[in-house]
């Protein structure tokens, strides 16, 4: 499951707003805040140009699942 909270501390963090990363992945401002909200996901072409844009790996961008079980 992707980790919004994560997207969203690492935009905050490097200064891009919500609409310069929705833009770099091909996806509407709005549907970066479900993603950053956890409303809902989204393809993996579009959360590796999420990752690429922050400069992280798809990995890091994902919840551990066995940690919340």
């Amino acid at each position: 499951m992707i980790d919004g909270n994560r997207i969203r501390a690492l935009r905050v963090e490097q200064g891009f707003s919500q609409e310069e990363l929705a833009d770099h992945a091909g996806i509407r401002p709005t549907m970066m805040g479900y993603i950053e909200r956890g409303v809902k996901t989204t393809t993996a072409d579009v959360l590796k140009r999420i990752a690429d844009k922050l400069g992280c790996t798809v990995d890091s961008l994902l919840r551990d699942t066995e940690a919340t079980a």
